[in-house]
């Protein structure tokens, strides 16, 4: 797993609240460029498995996880194969953070757009399919 040297902490992204983290995270990167009205946006909702789980650790808490499950959303504009990348991380007290993966490299770019206008964006486990392919397994819903 890489991550950008700022280590993810649930307590940090709470306190800060989601907005400011993000654009934190962003490093002064603007993906807000107008391309889509804001009134439109709040209607916007993706639904797609998670990328890349074969790459990180959703095999070691793939049993854990349950449908209604909230995951948090972090920008990951250092990627050096998507600049809109978005982390996806299932936080407990038992297990940690757990990368599960990354939003589908097709949709990155709308939904981190859709990050910066939009407050209180979640990312919700509606699909779970443990004995299927690694990139069939977690199905999500992004939504407002």
């Amino acid at each position: 797993m890489e991550f950008d040297g700022t280590e993810f902490n649930p307590e940090h992204f709470k306190r800060e609240g989601c907005r400011t983290l993000r654009k934190k995270a962003l490093h002064g990167i603007n993906y807000n460029q107008g391309y889509v009205k804001e009134n439109k946006m709040a209607e916007q909702s993706w639904e797609f498995y998670i990328a890349g789980v074969q790459h990180h650790e959703a095999k070691t808490v793939i049993n854990n996880l349950k449908v209604g499950d909230l995951l948090y959303m972090i920008p990951e504009p250092t990627n050096k194969f998507d600049p809109n990348a978005i982390r996806l991380i299932h936080s407990t007290p038992e297990e940690g953070n757990t990368m599960l993966g990354f939003v589908k490299g097709k949709l990155s770019a709308d939904i981190a757009a859709f990050m910066e206008v939009e407050d209180n964006v979640k990312c919700e486990i509606i699909e779970l399919t443990p004995s299927a392919k690694p990139w069939e397994q977690i199905k999500v819903k992004i939504s407002v």
